[in-house]
């Protein structure tokens, strides 16, 4: 398992009663503390599942772009050499 230094603290004041359950419900879920179990639930939410969503199209796109440009460029290549006869000269 690898080792991710976490610099950053968000605050959130719950009850007594919120905070049991929370810890409950993290410990069912296999996570170690209730902030790792929070931290899973926030990563894995709507926006940043929205947010990875779209960068992730950003690049298929862009993959996208970049193989039609390098087709584009094989069938222009291919149009321009002549092909070779295989027949040697020498």
């Amino acid at each position: 398992m690898s080792f991710v230094r976490r610099s950053r603290i968000v605050s959130v004041r719950v009850t007594q009663d919120e905070y049991d359950l929370l810890d409950q419900i993290s410990r069912r879920h296999g996570a170690n503390s209730v902030s790792e179990f929070l931290r899973q639930l926030i990563m894995k939410s709507e926006p940043f599942a929205a947010t990875t969503r779209n960068a992730t199209r950003g690049v298929a796109e862009e993959l996208d772009d970049l193989k039609q440009k390098v087709d584009q460029l094989s069938r222009l290549l291919k149009r321009r050499v002549p092909k070779q006869s295989g027949h040697g000269t020498g």
